[in-house]
């Protein structure tokens, strides 16, 4: 395993890394990450994890892929319309 368990091919970490990403870039690199998951694991907790993790480590302009997990955890955590 390239990374750890909450991010397994170290897709995320390596996006923190990547300088001037674009939105768009994060947002495959986020899709790569979220299908990289084994099914078991649950992607809410993970994106948390990471979430703390980063959210002080990196200066604003390797925001938007912060951005994006939040999103998504955003996303998950709405109620369904019936």
């Amino acid at each position: 395993m390239k990374g750890d368990f909450y991010d397994p091919k170290a897709l995320i970490r390596e996006a923190y890394n990547i300088e001037a990403i674009t939105r768009s870039e994060c947002r495959s690199i986020f899709l790569d990450w979220a299908l990289s998951l084994p099914l078991e694991q649950n992607s809410n907790t993970s994106i948390q994890t990471l979430l703390k993790k980063y959210k002080n480590n990196f200066p604003e302009n390797y925001f938007c892929i912060f951005l994006i997990m939040f999103e998504c955890l955003c996303l998950n955590s709405a109620p369904m319309a019936d």
